[in-house]
């Protein structure tokens, strides 16, 4: 699916949007992530890794078909699609159903319901990441139900999906999710509770806690996802740790710093995100720039550095022992209809 064809579907809802009765909306957003990165281990360069990188070209077309029913679909252009999964580059594609204010169902392909604030957050806001964010997919086909309490400060939801670790020998196997989402004061939460099959009749579970502070300009999040498979439930065994501290130093200027911490000491191979014998340190730091009022937060310009120190069991993983990074990007939204 490319931009051309995206804009011409825009395009042919615009024009039914003239002459229809129920008047339905479609717009069409842009947006790109791109940089110079430079990978090194112990002083030395990683040639492959290392030079100018697209991360994210994503196109998204969204809108109401009738004001109960709206629409979502995201596309990575910059993403290949394998002959055998023509939507491995949707990122979302999806129907929501709002029968009333506490009420909303949705179908389709779209994020699992895991907790965490890491892990919710969209990726081309992301500069750095545990382990375990990069490797559990996070889009998936499923169906759920939400239900808002308390004037819409907490909202539970059900979800049922396929497995993110479904393969072509085990396509059949699903995942079920519960999550809650609260905002209290400066306090807000993402808690889930997930149980996902990895196998046929195996499963593994997440108790994911989400936290998020807000004091003036500062927001500190905390986030534990603690993971444990059958005959093996010990508490940080198993679990990822992430800490993100961010400061808006000025209207066009943010800075952060960021701590994630994955480990996994047990020696079960239910757990396909954090490798047995995992145990890596991540420290980062950077700064957000906006040079233009106009553009508000449309147009960023980013610098950080991240360093990792420990062991990763996946030799193909982004952080490995006594790895530093720095990046210097670009990221830009653009509104087109």
């Amino acid at each position: 699916m490319t931009l051309r064809h995206i804009l011409c579907v825009a395009a042919i809802l615009g024009g039914y949007t003239a002459g229809a009765q129920l008047r339905p909306t479609a717009h069409v957003d842009v947006e790109t992530r791109l940089g110079y990165y430079n990978y090194s281990i112990d002083g030395d360069a990683l040639h492959d890794r290392n030079g100018f990188k697209c991360d994210y070209l994503n196109v998204a077309l969204s809108g109401d078909i009738i004001p109960q029913v709206s629409y979502f679909w995201r596309q990575r252009i910059n993403k290949h699609i394998p002959s055998d999964d023509v939507l491995a580059a949707t990122d979302m594609l999806y129907a929501e159903y709002r029968p009333s204010d506490q009420w909303q169902f949705t179908a389709g392909k779209q994020a699992l319901a895991v907790g965490t604030y890491e892990y919710n957050r969209a990726p081309i806001d992301i500069y750095t990441a545990s382990e375990f964010w990069g490797s559990l997919p996070c889009y998936q086909f499923a169906v759920q139900a939400t239900y808002k309490v308390n004037h819409g400060n907490d909202a539970f939801t059900f979800q049922f999906s396929e497995s993110p670790f479904r393969t072509p020998e085990y396509n059949d196997i699903y995942a079920y999710h519960l999550m809650w989402v609260g905002h209290h004061g400066p306090l807000s939460t993402l808690y889930s509770v997930n149980l996902i099959e990895w196998r046929p009749s195996h499963y593994i579970s997440y108790l994911a806690l989400g936290h998020s502070f807000s004091l003036g300009r500062a927001t500190f999040e905390l986030d534990l996802i603690n993971r444990a498979a059958a005959h093996q439930t010990f508490l940080f065994r198993n679990c990822t740790i992430s800490a993100d501290c961010s400061l808006v130093c000025h209207k066009r200027l943010n800075a952060f710093a960021k701590f994630t911490y994955d480990v996994n000491r047990t020696n079960t191979p239910a757990d396909l995100t954090v490798l047995p014998g995992t145990e890596i340190t991540t420290w980062g730091a950077g700064v957000e720039y906006f040079p233009f009022d106009a553009a508000g937060h449309n147009l960023r310009l980013n610098a950080c550095i991240n360093y990792a120190h420990g062991h990763n069991a996946d030799p193909s993983a982004d952080f490995l022992s006594n790895l530093l990074r720095i990046n210097i990007g670009l990221t830009y939204k653009l509104k087109l209809l």
